[in-house]
């Protein structure tokens, strides 16, 4: 028996493939065009989308909040050990460069109570630092000169 290679039709567009009939070398070709698919995604990678979009939010929802989140506008460098951690920019729109409260260079202790010696990584932070707004935050503040204050900061106020 001489076998005839099977050659797929060149694909056009997106295509679903199915497998052909069964045999040593199945080979995959496109499928026709079926109620089976009608009006379904024909790219998988819109399906991948679907499916994280219906996720539903892992942020906590207040009845009436936006859900919006927003930051401090600052930027913070890693760690350096000596407790704390040092402001590395303020950001010129951000919530902290409206109150002028805080400057590159400040050492931040605590915010809204939490100890930054405690933070472990970069989501951590940013549960901190970031919040809906309007809502306060309130951060123990060691400056350049060595003077200690507590600085408070509104997000989304600027």
């Amino acid at each position: 028996l001489s076998r005839t290679p099977v050659v797929p039709a060149p694909l056009t567009g997106s295509a679903r493939r199915r497998p052909a009939a069964s045999g040593p070398r199945a080979a995959y070709v496109p499928a026709e065009p079926s109620q089976e698919y009608e009006g379904a995604p024909m790219d998988p990678s819109e399906e991948d989308l679907g499916r994280l979009l219906a996720r539903p939010s892992r942020a906590p929802q207040t009845p009436g909040a936006t859900g919006k989140l927003y930051g401090l506008g600052v930027t913070f460098k890693k760690s350096d050990g000596l407790g704390g951690m040092v402001v590395k920019r303020v950001k010129s729109d951000g919530a902290a460069a409206c109150t002028g409260a805080v400057d590159a260079g400040d050492r931040v202790l605590t915010i809204n109570g939490t100890s930054l010696d405690q933070v472990s990584d970069a989501l951590h932070l940013s549960k901190l630092t970031h919040g809906e707004a309007l809502t306060v935050a309130v951060l123990q503040v060691v400056r350049l000169d060595g003077t200690e204050e507590e600085v408070i900061i509104v997000r989304g106020d600027s």
